[in-house]
């Protein structure tokens, strides 16, 4: 008797556990995924600051100079350059986290929700710098 409940038991976990895989898989990715929107918002900031092209180069130069200035006064401009710091080193940690197997679905989606977190606060820090870079014009 004892024998089939564990047989049983060892079926029921050996059948649901291409389910969890599955899941955990797409945690990943949703992750990764999140994670490449902030790459986008650092990538675009990189283009602003480093780009060769006129737009690029007019942007940084007649637009928003005050944006370059990562110890602005301007609290925009400074909250920006600190979330793009921070996102940075979240994304050097985050392979390393989410390569962890030990990892369950509940600890991924926590990251998940952190990474998506960082993501929009990137984005409209990002936004607002512009803005602030703008508004202070050359």
């Amino acid at each position: 008797m004892v024998l089939a409940a564990a047989l049983v038991g060892i079926t029921v976990l050996v059948m649901h556990r291409p389910d969890r895989d599955q899941q955990l898989a797409a945690l990943r990715t949703s992750i990764e995924l999140s994670a490449d929107e902030i790459r986008e918002v650092l990538d675009e900031y990189e283009r602003f600051a480093l780009g060769e092209d006129a737009e690029s180069i007019a942007d940084r130069t007649l637009r928003r100079p005050a944006l370059l200035n990562d110890d602005s006064p301007d609290e925009d401009i400074a909250r920006f350059h600190f979330e793009a710091a921070t996102a940075r080193r979240f994304l050097h940690r985050l392979p390393a986290r989410t390569a962890d197997p030990g990892l369950t679905a509940a600890q991924l989606e926590n990251l998940l929700s952190v990474t998506d977190g960082r993501a929009l606060c990137l984005r409209e820090a990002w936004v607002a710098a512009r803005r602030a870079g703008r508004r202070l014009g050359p």
